[in-house]
C-alpha cells in the first residue's frame, strides 16, 4: 500500500513538474509570437512606397557652392529616380536609395565621385530641400519648380 502511495505521490510531482514546464513552454511560444508580429507590424509601417516617393521628389533644385548656383533636376523613370545639372539631361546619373523612410540616397556623379544625398520635407509635407554630400563638403538645395 505504502509503494502505490509513494508512486502516486512521485506522479504527482512529475505531472506537476510536467505541467509547469508545458506552462513555460507555451508561455514562451506566445512571448515569440507576439514579438515576431511586432516586428512585421514594425516593418510594415517603415515600408515605403518608392516609386510616389520618387515622384515626390521630382522637380528642380537649386544648390548654392563657392558662389556659384547651379541646378539639379530629379525625374522617375522605370521605377528609379534620375538626376542631371539642367539643361544636361544626357548626362543623366541614376539616384539609389539607401533609406527611403529617411528619404537618403546616392549617386556616381559623372565624374564617378559618390554623392550621398538627403531630401527633406516642409511644415507641410511637402519635399523641399536636398543636401548633398560629397568630398567633404555639404550643400543644400532648395526646390525651385
Amino acid at each position: 500500500m505504502r509503494s502505490l502511495i509513494g508512486q502516486k505521490k512521485g506522479n504527482d510531482k512529475m505531472m506537476k513538474s510536467f505541467l509547469k514546464l508545458a506552462v513555460l513552454a507555451v508561455a514562451a511560444l506566445v512571448l515569440a509570437i507576439s514579438v515576431l508580429g511586432a516586428q512585421a507590424a514594425a516593418g510594415q509601417e517603415k515600408k515605403v512606397d518608392a516609386a510616389k516617393l520618387y515622384k515626390e521628389i521630382a522637380g528642380d533644385y537649386e544648390f548654392e557652392a563657392q558662389g556659384r548656383i547651379q541646378g539639379l533636376t530629379f525625374w522617375e523613370k522605370d521605377g528609379k529616380l534620375w538626376a542631371a545639372e539642367i539643361g544636361d539631361e544626357a548626362n543623366l546619373v541614376e539616384v539609389k536609395p539607401v533609406d527611403l523612410a529617411a528619404m537618403k540616397f546616392e549617386a556616381y556623379d559623372p565624374n564617378g565621385q559618390l554623392n550621398e544625398l538627403l531630401f527633406a520635407r516642409d511644415e507641410s509635407g511637402k519635399v523641399t530641400k536636398c543636401t548633398i554630400r560629397v568630398g567633404g563638403m555639404e550643400v543644400a538645395g532648395v526646390r525651385v519648380k
